[in-house]
């Protein structure tokens, strides 16, 4: 199978994630305050389909280690993989207090509000994504698998390096 490691570097693949669950829960109860066993436990959590726990968890890793971007970005996909682009977006906000030059947070808030139909702030998000890191666009191409909506999206990015606003000084 799959050999992944989680944050605290073991093998889940060795353990039936019910098994492994467990003992990340007892972790936690072990030591309340570590965020990386909430992470944990949170994967694990979402690995089988306990999505509300799974989304307790990373809130809880987020509020003990704040500048933690996986915490943040782990969090706001589960939100986006059910569809609340919204509520995505309001997590990687959240994120932005503690992490405000953080590209990639920018740039995958751009793509849940343009989801959401939040056009207008999508591109603002993606603005300055753009003037922090030019080249991580990426990302944002990850929401939109379809090539038209992949154009689009290079054609803004194309326009706002046209303008000179991407770049240092302007």
């Amino acid at each position: 199978g799959i050999r992944d490691r989680d944050v605290t570097g073991v093998q889940t693949c060795a353990l039936p994630i019910y098994q492994a669950l467990h003992f990340y829960s007892k972790a936690v109860k072990l030591d309340f305050n570590n965020a990386d066993y909430w992470k944990a436990v949170a994967r694990m959590d979402h690995r089988i389909g306990n999505i509300v726990s799974a989304l307790t968890a990373y809130q809880e890793a987020a509020n003990l280690d704040p500048t933690d971007r996986d915490a943040w970005l782990d969090w706001a996909s589960i939100y986006n993989e059910q569809g609340a682009f919204k509520r995505a977006a309001e997590v990687l906000e959240d994120g932005l207090t503690e992490l405000p030059d953080d590209p990639e947070l920018h740039y995958r808030i751009a793509g849940n509000l343009m989801l959401d139909g939040q056009m207008r702030e999508g591109f603002n998000y993606l603005e300055t994504a753009l003037s922090i890191d030019p080249e991580g666009y990426s990302v944002l191409l990850e929401y939109f698998p379809r090539t038209e909506n992949q154009r689009m999206i290079l054609r803004v990015i194309e326009q706002f390096r046209n303008t000179g606003r991407g770049q240092a000084g302007n």
